[in-house]
């Protein structure tokens, strides 16, 4: 379906003027998996997670949309005592984990020149 509405989307916009980002948001597991105790740790989740993100990276690669994965940033500041996503569900940013999301898109953002930003 995702894969269906994109092309949708491609279709209905001057390629020209418009350059398409995808962000890619990992979940709490995959922000977390390098720090679980062992017996935690999902396989099966592991491929979900890993065949995701490569389909949706190559989509985007095959198609000029730039992808934008915050895995590797929201990894670097996650800890057992800085919840990107909530303490007792591990959907939703936590105000914290909205904070570094903040911070990560604003940089991104002025990396490829979508804004400008000054402190």
């Amino acid at each position: 379906i995702t894969k269906k509405e994109f092309m949708r989307l491609l279709g209905s916009i001057d390629r020209k003027k418009i350059k398409l980002a995808v962000l890619y948001n990992p979940s709490s597991y995959e922000v977390y998996r390098d720090i679980l105790p062992q017996g935690k740790i999902d396989r099966t989740a592991d491929e979900i997670a890993n065949y995701q993100k490569k389909e949706i990276e190559g989509f985007c690669r095959r198609n000029d949309i730039i992808f934008f994965d915050m895995s590797d940033e929201f990894k670097q500041i996650a800890t057992k005592d800085y919840y990107i996503f909530g303490m007792y569900e591990g959907v939703h940013w936590s105000r914290t984990g909205t904070q570094a999301a903040y911070r990560i898109l604003r940089d991104f953002l002025c990396k490829i020149g979508y804004i400008a930003y000054q402190e």
